[in-house]
C-alpha cells in the first residue's frame, strides 16, 4: 500500500465493569406545617448517613432549600436520614444500595 506503514493512535474507552458514580446529590425543601415553601434559610437541619464515615457536604442555599452532596466508596447498602427539628422529613430514611 502506498505510504504504509501507517501509524494508528488508539485510546482506551469507558468500560461498564470500572466506571462508577461518585457523587450524589439531592435537595431538601423546607416547608411550613401547613405546606407552604418557606423562603428563608437557617432551619435545623441535619444529614445522616448509615454504613460507614461519609463525608456530607450540606449547604444552606438561603431561600428555604438545602443541597447535600455526598460520596460512596464501597459497595453495599445504606440508610440516609434526614432530620429536622430531631425528625425524619418526608421520604426519610430511605435505603441507598451502591
Amino acid at each position: 500500500m502506498a505510504n504504509s506503514p501507517y501509524n494508528i493512535n488508539v485510546k482506551e474507552g469507558a468500560d461498564h465493569r470500572t466506571s462508577l458514580i461518585e457523587n450524589f446529590a439531592f435537595t431538601i425543601r423546607s416547608k411550613t406545617k401547613t405546606g407552604k415553601n418557606l423562603t428563608k434559610g437557617g432551619e435545623p437541619f441535619e444529614v445522616k448517613i448509615n454504613g460507614g464515615k461519609h463525608p456530607v457536604n450540606f449547604k444552606d442555599n438561603g431561600d428555604g432549600s438545602y443541597s447535600v452532596n455526598y460520596q460512596l466508596s464501597q459497595k453495599g447498602k445504606y440508610t440516609v436520614e434526614v432530620k429536622v427539628n430531631g425528625q425524619n422529613i418526608q421520604g426519610s430514611p430511605y435505603e441507598h444500595a451502591y
